[in-house]
């Protein structure tokens, strides 16, 4: 190869390359954030997934989940090569003689976080608080807990006696009494019943407590009620957190608290 086509091939190269860096910013870097993750003031169980949300696109996972009520999720950013959310068929480009890949829709063309948008980081579907501020480089100490909805049960006068949460939680003002003979006095209570409307489980509103005629099932990792069946269910965004199936038995996806504080 002579002189004159290895000149002029590196001032192609060197055409592209500026193009593509004229075109498109480098991208972020990775940013690291971690922190124990609470639950009403208690650190959650190990091995809930862990996804960090940037403008409800996904920048970064935990591949094993939470650790020991610890998470730590490195996110990461910056634009896919030649492609762009304001143009997305390239007829801009193409027509100014620029290169361009064409894309279908914003997260096949992402552009990037930004420093300070605010990153939503979930932890086994649920929502966060506080949200936090993405910086290029970063890496925070930053605790975090998650928002839990609650279907509360109170009393004549409005106090709360039992709640079940969207993680999946139940807590009671009393105590918990499995396979129990309990019947029904007619008073302040909330009845759970079979198909053929006998009481299956019953909560007290004046004393808190919850008397059911099987089992308790909690910290299950998936909750697959019987199909056509009259179980009380619970769901969060159409997944089952917590049933109470004919039998009477109590399935919860997280955990009981009994003679707790609301």
């Amino acid at each position: 190869m002579n002189l004159k086509w290895l000149l002029t091939i590196l001032c192609l190269l060197l055409a592209l390359s500026v193009v593509s860096a004229s075109d498109n910013a480098p991208p972020a870097m990775p940013s690291e954030y971690w922190g124990n993750v609470t639950v009403d003031g208690a650190l959650v169980s190990g091995g809930l997934s862990v996804v960090g949300y940037v403008k409800s696109i996904s920048y970064g996972f935990m591949d094993s989940g939470t650790a020991n009520g610890y998470y730590d999720i490195i996110l990461t950013g910056g634009d896919r090569p030649l492609t762009y959310n304001n143009d997305r068929d390239c007829s801009t480009h193409y027509s100014a003689g620029e290169a361009c890949v064409p894309c279908n829709d914003e997260s096949d063309c992402i552009e990037g976080p930004q420093d300070d948008d605010a990153i939503l980081i979930n932890v086994d579907g649920s929502a966060t608080i506080p949200s936090l501020g993405w910086l290029s480089g970063s890496n925070d100490n930053i605790p975090i807990s998650v928002q839990q909805y609650k279907l509360a049960l109170k009393d004549s006068e409005g106090t709360i006696v039992a709640w079940f949460s969207t993680l999946g939680n139940l807590w009671l003002k009393g105590a918990l009494e499995q396979s129990s003979a309990y019947t029904a006095t007619g008073s302040d209570e909330f009845r759970f019943q079979d198909r053929d409307g006998n009481d299956i489980a019953i909560i007290d509103a004046t004393s808190g407590n919850m008397y059911i005629d099987g089992a308790l099932f909690q910290n299950q990792t998936s909750l697959t009620p019987a199909d056509n069946s009259y179980d009380f269910i619970i769901k969060n965004e159409g997944s089952v957190v917590a049933y109470i199936n004919e039998l009477g038995n109590l399935f919860l996806k997280g955990k009981i608290t009994e003679n707790g504080s609301p």
